[in-house]
C-alpha cells in the first residue's frame, strides 16, 4: 500500500521538473529574440548613411581659354550707317531715299499751285509720298514712309530731313528724330511740316530719310 502511494509521488515530481525546464529554455529564447532585434536596428543605419555620399559631385572649374564650338554663331559685324544729311538727291544710287519734288512761285503773299508728282517706288525699297499743300503763307508737306516690300528695313533713327530752297540755294531744313526701329511689311512712318514764307522767289522743296534692307 505505501509503494503504491510514492510511486505517484514519484511522477508528480517528475513532471514538475520536466515543466520548470520547458518554461526555463521558453524564458531563455525570448530574451534572445528581444536583443536580437534591438540591436539589428543600429547597426543598418552605418551601413546605410555612407551611400548618400558619393551622389554629391563638385563640378569641374574651368581653366584656360575658351574654344568656340564648330556650329557658333559668329558675332555680327555692325552695319555701316550713314546720315541722312548724307543722301544726294540728285545721284541715282541714293534716289530710294528721296521723295519727289515739289515747287512753286511765291509773289506778294500768293503761290502758284504745288506740284504733288505722287509717291517714288524702288524694288525692296520704301515708298515715299509727299502730300503738299500752300496757304496762309505757308508751305505744308505731309511726308510718309511706307514699306510696302516683304522686306525689312532699319532705320538707325526716326529722322526725315524735309529741305528747303529758294531761287536754287538752299533756304532751310528741318528735321524730325527719334529712336531706331524697324519698318516691317505692312508699316508706315509720317511727318508733318510747316515753313512759313514772306519773301518771293521760286521754291522747292524734297523729303529724305537714309535706312538699310535687312
Amino acid at each position: 500500500m505505501r509503494r503504491n502511494l510514492l510511486m505517484p509521488i514519484a511522477g508528480g515530481v517528475a513532471a514538475a521538473l520536466i515543466l520548470v525546464g520547458v518554461l526555463f529554455l521558453v524564458g531563455h529564447h525570448h530574451t534572445t529574440t528581444d536583443v536580437a532585434i534591438s540591436s539589428s536596428t543600429p547597426s543598418a543605419l552605418p551601413t546605410f548613411l555612407p551611400t548618400l555620399s558619393p551622389s554629391v559631385t563638385t563640378a569641374p572649374v574651368a581653366t584656360g581659354s575658351h574654344t568656340p564650338r564648330g556650329d557658333a554663331k559668329p558675332t555680327p559685324t555692325p552695319h555701316p550707317t550713314r546720315t541722312v544729311s548724307s543722301v544726294d538727291c540728285t545721284k541715282p544710287s541714293d534716289a530710294q531715299f528721296c521723295s519727289r519734288k515739289g515747287d512753286t512761285v511765291f509773289t506778294n503773299g500768293t503761290f502758284t499751285p504745288p506740284k504733288n508728282a505722287g509717291p517714288v517706288s524702288h524694288p525692296n525699297a520704301a515708298t515715299i509720298t509727299m502730300d503738299s499743300t500752300l496757304g496762309s503763307s505757308k508751305i505744308h508737306a505731309v511726308v510718309t514712309i511706307e514699306n510696302k516690300s516683304s522686306r525689312t528695313f532699319h532705320f538707325p533713327s526716326r529722322e526725315i530731313d524735309f529741305e528747303i530752297t529758294r531761287d536754287g540755294k538752299h533756304f532751310d531744313t528741318i528735321t524730325t528724330s527719334g529712336a531706331a526701329f524697324d519698318m516691317t511689311p505692312g508699316t508706315k512712318m509720317t511727318g508733318t511740316f510747316d515753313r512759313p514764307i514772306s519773301e518771293n522767289g521760286t521754291y522747292a522743296w524734297q523729303a529724305r530719310v537714309w535706312y538699310w534692307v535687312e
